[in-house]
């Protein structure tokens, strides 16, 4: 059973120390604490409690916030435990209300909360970030717009007149001369991508036979990266080029004018299905480079018009 609560949203002025004194808002663990959209992310989490039966779980809060102090520290997950049982930030960023001396949960439901929120979530908590931040470009830029529509009307009446009038101030522009407040924006999005022991994959290169950790396909859209694909398993990135750019036009509502891969990209199916829609796919063409050195280079010089 899960109980969602409003927003999970927390004020660091009403987090109580036992031992006195407040939190400083300046805080790097508080700052991020504002960023992240635990709404949004409840939204997803709770779809893996039923409404009534069953004991309550933890709070989404509790539960992703746990995820991203242990991958930002680099700690295991029973440390994670005792740095958040020591630190009332910690504390306060995975949502209690207080400062508490008890270890707020056992460290073997980090296991739990990573089979919970999946790449998949955090992808989506990640794009759901990505719009709000987009959201709030696209609201500074109209407001700007009628600061610079007043600045021109205001100076159009006073040209006008033979005395100096009085310019009559709206609430929007001395909002925009205060200048908005700065809002906190996560450049980076959190994934548990590390486990203590990991199980060689054979990839039958060369170079490396064997190679340790997993497969995690990332897009960079405007500065923003989203995870795509986390795999274990042994297989073609390739295939993999497709699905993703799809996924971009559902979300943005059209294909992109170029791709920037890597070269394993490149092969005929995507080069052929990228070609029919107009996406120019980036790298050198397929097959054997020239022998010539004049030759190869002009032909590197113009991979990026291909």
């Amino acid at each position: 059973m899960y109980k969602r609560e409003f927003k999970q949203l927390t004020l660091v002025d009403d987090f109580y120390l036992p031992f006195g004194g407040k939190l400083d808002a300046e805080n790097r663990w508080v700052k991020l604490s504002n960023a992240v959209p635990w709404f949004a992310a409840e939204e997803i989490y709770a779809n893996n409690f039923t409404a009534a039966n069953g004991s309550p779980a933890l709070s989404v809060r509790s539960a992703l916030g746990a995820l991203i102090i242990k991958e930002t520290l680099s700690i295991t997950d029973e440390e994670t435990v005792f740095q958040i049982q020591e630190n009332p930030y910690l504390q306060f960023f995975i949502g209690l209300k207080s400062f508490q001396n008890e270890v707020p949960f056992d460290s073997s439901l980090m296991t739990h909360f990573r089979k919970r929120i999946t790449s998949i979530d955090i992808a989506n908590v990640s794009e759901n970030l990505r719009k709000q931040y987009r959201k709030i470009l696209e609201e500074r830029e109209q407001l700007v717009k009628k600061k610079e529509d007043s600045s021109k009307a205001s100076t159009t009446k006073s040209s006008a007149s033979e005395e100096p009038q009085g310019v009559e101030i709206s609430p929007e522009t001395l909002l925009l001369e205060a200048g908005p407040e700065p809002l906190p924006v996560v450049t980076e999005a959190v994934s548990d991508v590390s486990q203590p022991h990991v199980r060689p994959i054979v990839r039958g290169k060369a170079g490396a036979k064997v190679e340790f950790g997993m497969k995690l396909s990332l897009s960079v859209v405007d500065g923003w990266s989203s995870i795509e694909k986390m795999s274990w398993s042994a297989y073609n990135e390739g295939c993999d080029l497709i699905t993703e750019t799809q996924r971009y036009c559902d979300r943005e509502g059209y294909y992109p004018e170029s791709v920037h891969v890597d070269k394993i990209y490149r092969n005929r199916a995507n080069l052929q299905w990228c070609k029919g829609h107009g996406i120019r796919l980036s790298g050198v063409p397929l097959g054997r480079p020239p022998k010539d050195p004049e030759v190869n280079a002009e032909r590197k010089r113009q991979t990026p018009q291909r």
